[in-house]
Protein backbone atom coordinates (compact mmCIF):
# COMPACT_ATOMS: atom_id res chain seq x y z
CA UNK A 1 0.00 0.00 0.00
CA UNK A 2 1.28 3.49 -0.69
CA UNK A 3 3.53 4.68 2.06
CA UNK A 4 2.53 8.55 2.85
CA UNK A 5 5.34 10.77 4.15
CA UNK A 6 5.33 13.69 6.82
CA UNK A 7 5.15 17.67 4.96
CA UNK A 8 8.71 18.35 5.85
CA UNK A 9 10.68 21.24 4.67
CA UNK A 10 12.95 18.46 2.98
CA UNK A 11 10.33 17.72 0.61
CA UNK A 12 9.75 21.02 -0.53
CA UNK A 13 11.25 21.25 -3.83
CA UNK A 14 9.50 17.83 -4.82
CA UNK A 15 5.84 18.80 -3.78
CA UNK A 16 6.49 22.29 -5.52
CA UNK A 17 7.39 20.51 -8.95
CA UNK A 18 4.07 19.17 -9.30
CA UNK A 19 2.49 22.21 -8.05
CA UNK A 20 4.40 24.83 -9.95
CA UNK A 21 3.84 23.19 -13.02
CA UNK A 22 0.39 22.80 -13.14
CA UNK A 23 -2.51 24.79 -13.73
CA UNK A 24 -3.73 25.25 -10.28
CA UNK A 25 -5.29 28.29 -8.87
CA UNK A 26 -6.39 26.59 -5.46
CA UNK A 27 -5.19 27.73 -2.44
CA UNK A 28 -4.69 24.31 -1.13
CA UNK A 29 -2.74 22.57 -3.44
CA UNK A 30 0.51 25.07 -2.04
CA UNK A 31 3.46 24.08 -0.64
CA UNK A 32 3.88 26.72 2.15
CA UNK A 33 0.04 26.82 2.73
CA UNK A 34 0.08 22.81 3.75
CA UNK A 35 3.76 23.07 5.86
CA UNK A 36 2.37 26.15 7.82
CA UNK A 37 -1.22 24.88 8.48
CA UNK A 38 -0.26 21.50 9.18
CA UNK A 39 -1.34 21.83 12.61
CA UNK A 40 -4.86 21.82 11.03
CA UNK A 41 -5.07 19.68 8.09
CA UNK A 42 -2.55 16.81 9.29
CA UNK A 43 -1.22 16.31 5.85
CA UNK A 44 1.60 14.05 4.39
CA UNK A 45 2.10 13.35 0.40
CA UNK A 46 2.68 10.69 -1.74
CA UNK A 47 3.35 10.36 -5.65
CA UNK A 48 0.90 7.41 -6.21
CA UNK A 49 0.75 6.71 -9.79
CA UNK A 50 2.86 9.46 -11.50
CA UNK A 51 1.02 11.90 -9.77
CA UNK A 52 0.85 14.10 -6.35
CA UNK A 53 -1.40 13.59 -3.56
CA UNK A 54 -2.32 14.86 -0.47
CA UNK A 55 -3.76 13.21 2.53
CA UNK A 56 -5.38 15.06 5.11
CA UNK A 57 -6.54 13.63 8.45
CA UNK A 58 -8.50 16.09 9.93
CA UNK A 59 -9.37 15.73 13.84
CA UNK A 60 -12.60 15.57 13.64
CA UNK A 61 -13.00 13.32 10.54
CA UNK A 62 -13.35 9.59 10.86
CA UNK A 63 -10.72 8.88 8.05
CA UNK A 64 -8.93 10.01 5.50
CA UNK A 65 -9.69 13.33 3.08
CA UNK A 66 -7.40 13.37 -0.13
CA UNK A 67 -7.12 15.99 -2.73
CA UNK A 68 -7.09 16.33 -6.39
CA UNK A 69 -4.34 14.33 -7.99
CA UNK A 70 -1.30 16.68 -9.57
CA UNK A 71 0.42 15.19 -12.37
CA UNK A 72 0.56 12.94 -14.94
CA UNK A 73 -1.07 9.94 -13.77
CA UNK A 74 -4.31 7.85 -15.21
CA UNK A 75 -6.65 9.23 -12.47
CA UNK A 76 -8.42 5.64 -12.52
CA UNK A 77 -5.14 3.77 -11.07
CA UNK A 78 -4.77 6.68 -9.12
CA UNK A 79 -8.08 6.71 -7.64
CA UNK A 80 -7.99 3.30 -7.63
CA UNK A 81 -4.90 3.03 -5.19
CA UNK A 82 -6.54 6.06 -2.92
CA UNK A 83 -9.90 3.89 -2.68
CA UNK A 84 -7.78 0.61 -1.38
CA UNK A 85 -6.41 3.23 1.66
CA UNK A 86 -10.03 4.59 2.49
CA UNK A 87 -11.37 0.77 2.43
CA UNK A 88 -8.54 -0.10 4.85
CA UNK A 89 -9.54 2.50 7.03
CA UNK A 90 -13.48 1.72 6.98
CA UNK A 91 -14.68 4.99 4.55
CA UNK A 92 -15.36 5.76 1.81
CA UNK A 93 -13.28 7.27 -1.00
CA UNK A 94 -13.12 11.26 -0.68
CA UNK A 95 -11.49 13.50 -2.96
CA UNK A 96 -11.24 17.36 -1.99
CA UNK A 97 -10.01 20.12 -3.54
CA UNK A 98 -11.51 19.22 -7.45
CA UNK A 99 -11.30 22.83 -9.42
CA UNK A 100 -14.89 23.33 -11.49
CA UNK A 101 -13.01 22.54 -14.43
CA UNK A 102 -11.80 19.41 -13.49
CA UNK A 103 -15.53 18.35 -12.13
CA UNK A 104 -16.50 17.02 -15.24
CA UNK A 105 -13.91 15.48 -16.32
CA UNK A 106 -14.30 13.67 -13.15
CA UNK A 107 -17.91 13.05 -13.73
CA UNK A 108 -17.48 11.55 -17.07
CA UNK A 109 -14.44 8.93 -15.66
CA UNK A 110 -16.63 8.03 -12.76
CA UNK A 111 -20.13 8.41 -13.75
CA UNK A 112 -22.74 7.99 -10.73
CA UNK A 113 -19.59 7.14 -8.40
CA UNK A 114 -19.34 10.09 -6.51
CA UNK A 115 -21.59 12.45 -4.39
CA UNK A 116 -20.19 15.82 -5.25
CA UNK A 117 -20.83 18.98 -2.59
CA UNK A 118 -19.33 22.36 -1.83
CA UNK A 119 -19.26 24.75 1.19
CA UNK A 120 -19.10 28.15 -0.56
CA UNK A 121 -16.32 29.88 2.59
CA UNK A 122 -14.15 27.67 0.87
CA UNK A 123 -13.63 29.42 -2.76
CA UNK A 124 -11.15 31.42 -3.09
CA UNK A 125 -11.10 34.90 -4.10
CA UNK A 126 -8.92 35.36 -7.22
CA UNK A 127 -8.66 38.74 -8.99
CA UNK A 128 -6.65 39.88 -11.93
CA UNK A 129 -3.14 41.84 -10.82
CA UNK A 130 -3.63 44.65 -13.12
CA UNK A 131 -7.01 45.51 -11.22
CA UNK A 132 -5.80 45.02 -7.76
CA UNK A 133 -2.36 47.34 -8.75
CA UNK A 134 -3.98 50.20 -10.00
CA UNK A 135 -7.34 50.19 -8.43
CA UNK A 136 -8.87 51.56 -11.60
CA UNK A 137 -12.69 52.12 -12.15
CA UNK A 138 -16.21 53.30 -10.20
CA UNK A 139 -15.99 50.22 -8.15
CA UNK A 140 -13.42 50.64 -6.07
CA UNK A 141 -13.52 54.35 -6.24
CA UNK A 142 -13.77 53.79 -2.08
CA UNK A 143 -10.40 52.15 -1.92
CA UNK A 144 -8.88 55.06 -3.78
CA UNK A 145 -10.29 57.38 -1.42
CA UNK A 146 -8.67 55.74 1.01
CA UNK A 147 -5.36 55.25 0.35
CA UNK A 148 -5.78 59.03 -0.42
CA UNK A 149 -6.06 59.48 3.19
CA UNK A 150 -3.82 57.12 4.36
CA UNK A 151 -1.14 59.22 2.21
CA UNK A 152 -2.25 62.43 3.58
CA UNK A 153 -2.07 61.48 7.05
CA UNK A 154 1.68 61.27 6.96
CA UNK A 155 5.16 59.90 4.99
CA UNK A 156 4.92 56.33 4.10
CA UNK A 157 7.15 53.23 2.88
CA UNK A 158 6.90 49.73 1.76
CA UNK A 159 9.89 47.77 2.05
CA UNK A 160 10.68 44.28 1.48
CA UNK A 161 10.30 41.47 4.75
CA UNK A 162 13.59 40.29 5.84
CA UNK A 163 14.95 37.56 8.56
CA UNK A 164 15.89 40.92 10.78
CA UNK A 165 12.68 42.55 11.31
CA UNK A 166 11.24 39.09 12.75
CA UNK A 167 11.06 40.39 15.97
CA UNK A 168 8.79 43.88 15.17
CA UNK A 169 6.91 41.45 12.16
CA UNK A 170 5.98 39.18 15.38
CA UNK A 171 5.11 41.78 17.98
CA UNK A 172 2.86 43.65 15.18
CA UNK A 173 0.82 40.33 14.56
CA UNK A 174 0.80 39.59 18.54
CA UNK A 175 -1.01 42.91 18.88
CA UNK A 176 -3.66 42.03 15.76
CA UNK A 177 -4.54 39.01 16.93
CA UNK A 178 -4.58 40.34 20.83
CA UNK A 179 -6.99 43.24 19.57
CA UNK A 180 -8.85 41.22 17.14
CA UNK A 181 -9.94 38.55 20.40
CA UNK A 182 -13.93 39.22 20.28
CA UNK A 183 -13.56 37.55 16.95
CA UNK A 184 -10.91 35.39 17.64
CA UNK A 185 -11.88 30.87 17.68
CA UNK A 186 -10.29 28.22 16.17
CA UNK A 187 -9.84 29.98 12.90
CA UNK A 188 -7.93 32.56 14.55
CA UNK A 189 -6.10 30.21 16.73
CA UNK A 190 -4.94 28.43 13.71
CA UNK A 191 -3.97 31.32 11.65
CA UNK A 192 -1.76 32.66 14.53
CA UNK A 193 0.16 29.23 14.58
CA UNK A 194 0.40 29.12 10.92
CA UNK A 195 1.88 32.63 10.86
CA UNK A 196 4.70 31.85 13.50
CA UNK A 197 5.40 28.68 11.52
CA UNK A 198 5.83 30.84 8.22
CA UNK A 199 7.77 33.03 10.39
CA UNK A 200 10.26 30.79 11.75
CA UNK A 201 10.61 29.08 8.65
CA UNK A 202 10.66 31.73 6.20
CA UNK A 203 13.86 31.38 4.61
CA UNK A 204 13.61 27.86 3.99
CA UNK A 205 10.06 28.72 1.89
CA UNK A 206 9.12 30.15 -1.56
CA UNK A 207 7.46 33.37 0.08
CA UNK A 208 7.66 37.04 -0.58
CA UNK A 209 6.61 39.25 2.26
CA UNK A 210 6.14 43.33 2.54
CA UNK A 211 6.09 45.81 5.46
CA UNK A 212 4.49 49.05 5.08
CA UNK A 213 5.23 51.92 7.38
CA UNK A 214 3.62 55.03 8.07
CA UNK A 215 5.00 58.13 10.30
CA UNK A 216 8.05 55.34 10.95
CA UNK A 217 6.05 53.01 12.40
CA UNK A 218 4.65 49.56 11.12
CA UNK A 219 1.29 49.76 10.04
CA UNK A 220 0.82 46.62 7.85
CA UNK A 221 2.27 43.24 6.54
CA UNK A 222 1.53 40.80 3.90
CA UNK A 223 3.13 37.84 2.91
CA UNK A 224 2.26 35.48 -0.58
CA UNK A 225 4.60 33.42 -3.69
CA UNK A 226 3.59 32.62 -7.20
CA UNK A 227 1.74 29.22 -6.49
CA UNK A 228 1.61 27.91 -10.57
CA UNK A 229 2.08 29.61 -13.87
CA UNK A 230 -0.31 32.20 -13.81
CA UNK A 231 -1.02 32.68 -10.31
CA UNK A 232 0.08 34.43 -7.30
CA UNK A 233 -1.18 33.27 -3.65
CA UNK A 234 -1.61 35.76 -0.58
CA UNK A 235 -0.58 33.91 2.64
CA UNK A 236 -1.31 36.57 4.85
CA UNK A 237 -2.39 40.24 5.40
CA UNK A 238 -2.74 42.25 8.36
CA UNK A 239 -2.98 46.02 9.20
CA UNK A 240 -3.23 47.85 12.16
CA UNK A 241 -6.65 49.00 13.47
CA UNK A 242 -7.77 52.41 13.64
CA UNK A 243 -4.90 53.61 10.92
CA UNK A 244 -7.53 54.32 7.86
CA UNK A 245 -6.41 53.00 4.37
CA UNK A 246 -3.31 50.74 5.25
CA UNK A 247 -5.29 47.63 3.98
CA UNK A 248 -6.03 49.02 0.51
CA UNK A 249 -2.49 50.31 0.48
CA UNK A 250 -0.40 47.16 0.86
CA UNK A 251 -2.79 45.23 -0.75
CA UNK A 252 -2.19 47.28 -3.56
CA UNK A 253 1.40 48.16 -3.05
CA UNK A 254 1.64 43.92 -3.10
CA UNK A 255 -0.05 43.59 -6.37
CA UNK A 256 2.25 46.54 -7.52
CA UNK A 257 5.33 44.91 -6.71
CA UNK A 258 4.26 40.99 -7.98
CA UNK A 259 3.36 43.60 -11.27
CA UNK A 260 7.27 44.19 -11.69
CA UNK A 261 8.46 40.86 -9.82
CA UNK A 262 6.58 38.53 -11.58
CA UNK A 263 5.14 39.46 -15.59
CA UNK A 264 4.09 36.27 -16.49
CA UNK A 265 1.49 36.46 -13.36
CA UNK A 266 -1.95 37.28 -14.50
CA UNK A 267 -4.16 36.78 -11.07
CA UNK A 268 -4.01 37.24 -7.21
CA UNK A 269 -5.82 34.77 -4.91
CA UNK A 270 -6.43 35.95 -1.78
CA UNK A 271 -7.83 32.86 -0.35
CA UNK A 272 -11.00 32.44 0.96
CA UNK A 273 -13.23 33.54 3.50
CA UNK A 274 -13.61 30.91 6.46
CA UNK A 275 -17.30 32.12 7.17
CA UNK A 276 -15.87 35.00 8.66
CA UNK A 277 -18.73 37.56 7.66
CA UNK A 278 -15.85 40.70 7.72
CA UNK A 279 -13.78 39.28 5.75
CA UNK A 280 -16.25 38.15 2.88
CA UNK A 281 -17.15 41.80 3.01
CA UNK A 282 -13.97 42.32 2.33
CA UNK A 283 -13.27 40.59 -0.27
CA UNK A 284 -15.82 40.63 -2.22
CA UNK A 285 -15.77 44.60 -1.72
CA UNK A 286 -12.56 43.86 -4.62
CA UNK A 287 -14.78 42.16 -6.63
CA UNK A 288 -13.42 39.37 -7.98
CA UNK A 289 -12.83 38.21 -11.68
CA UNK A 290 -13.46 34.52 -10.23
CA UNK A 291 -14.20 32.08 -7.56
CA UNK A 292 -11.93 29.17 -6.89
CA UNK A 293 -14.42 26.47 -6.00
CA UNK A 294 -13.50 23.99 -3.92
CA UNK A 295 -15.77 20.64 -4.80
CA UNK A 296 -15.56 17.56 -2.92
CA UNK A 297 -16.12 14.16 -3.91
CA UNK A 298 -17.75 11.36 -1.62
CA UNK A 299 -17.99 7.79 -2.96
CA UNK A 300 -21.48 6.24 -2.77
CA UNK A 301 -22.60 2.97 -1.16
CA UNK A 302 -22.95 0.61 -3.78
Amino acid sequence: MTDFKPITLDAREEIESYFKSSDTRLAELNFTNIFTWDHAFHASWAVVCGSLVLRMDFKDADGPWFTMPVGTGDLADVFGELEKISSACGVPLRIRSVSEEQLPEVTALFPDTFDVSIKESYSDYIYTVEKLATLAGKKLHSKRNHINRFESEGTWYVRPYRPESYGDCRAFAEEWFETNAEERGVVYDSEETALWRLLDNFEDLSADGMMLYQNGRLVAFTFGEVMSRDTFLVHFEKAKSGVNGAYPMINREFARFVLTAYPQVKYINREEDMGIEGLRRAKQSYYPVMMGKKYMLTKKSV
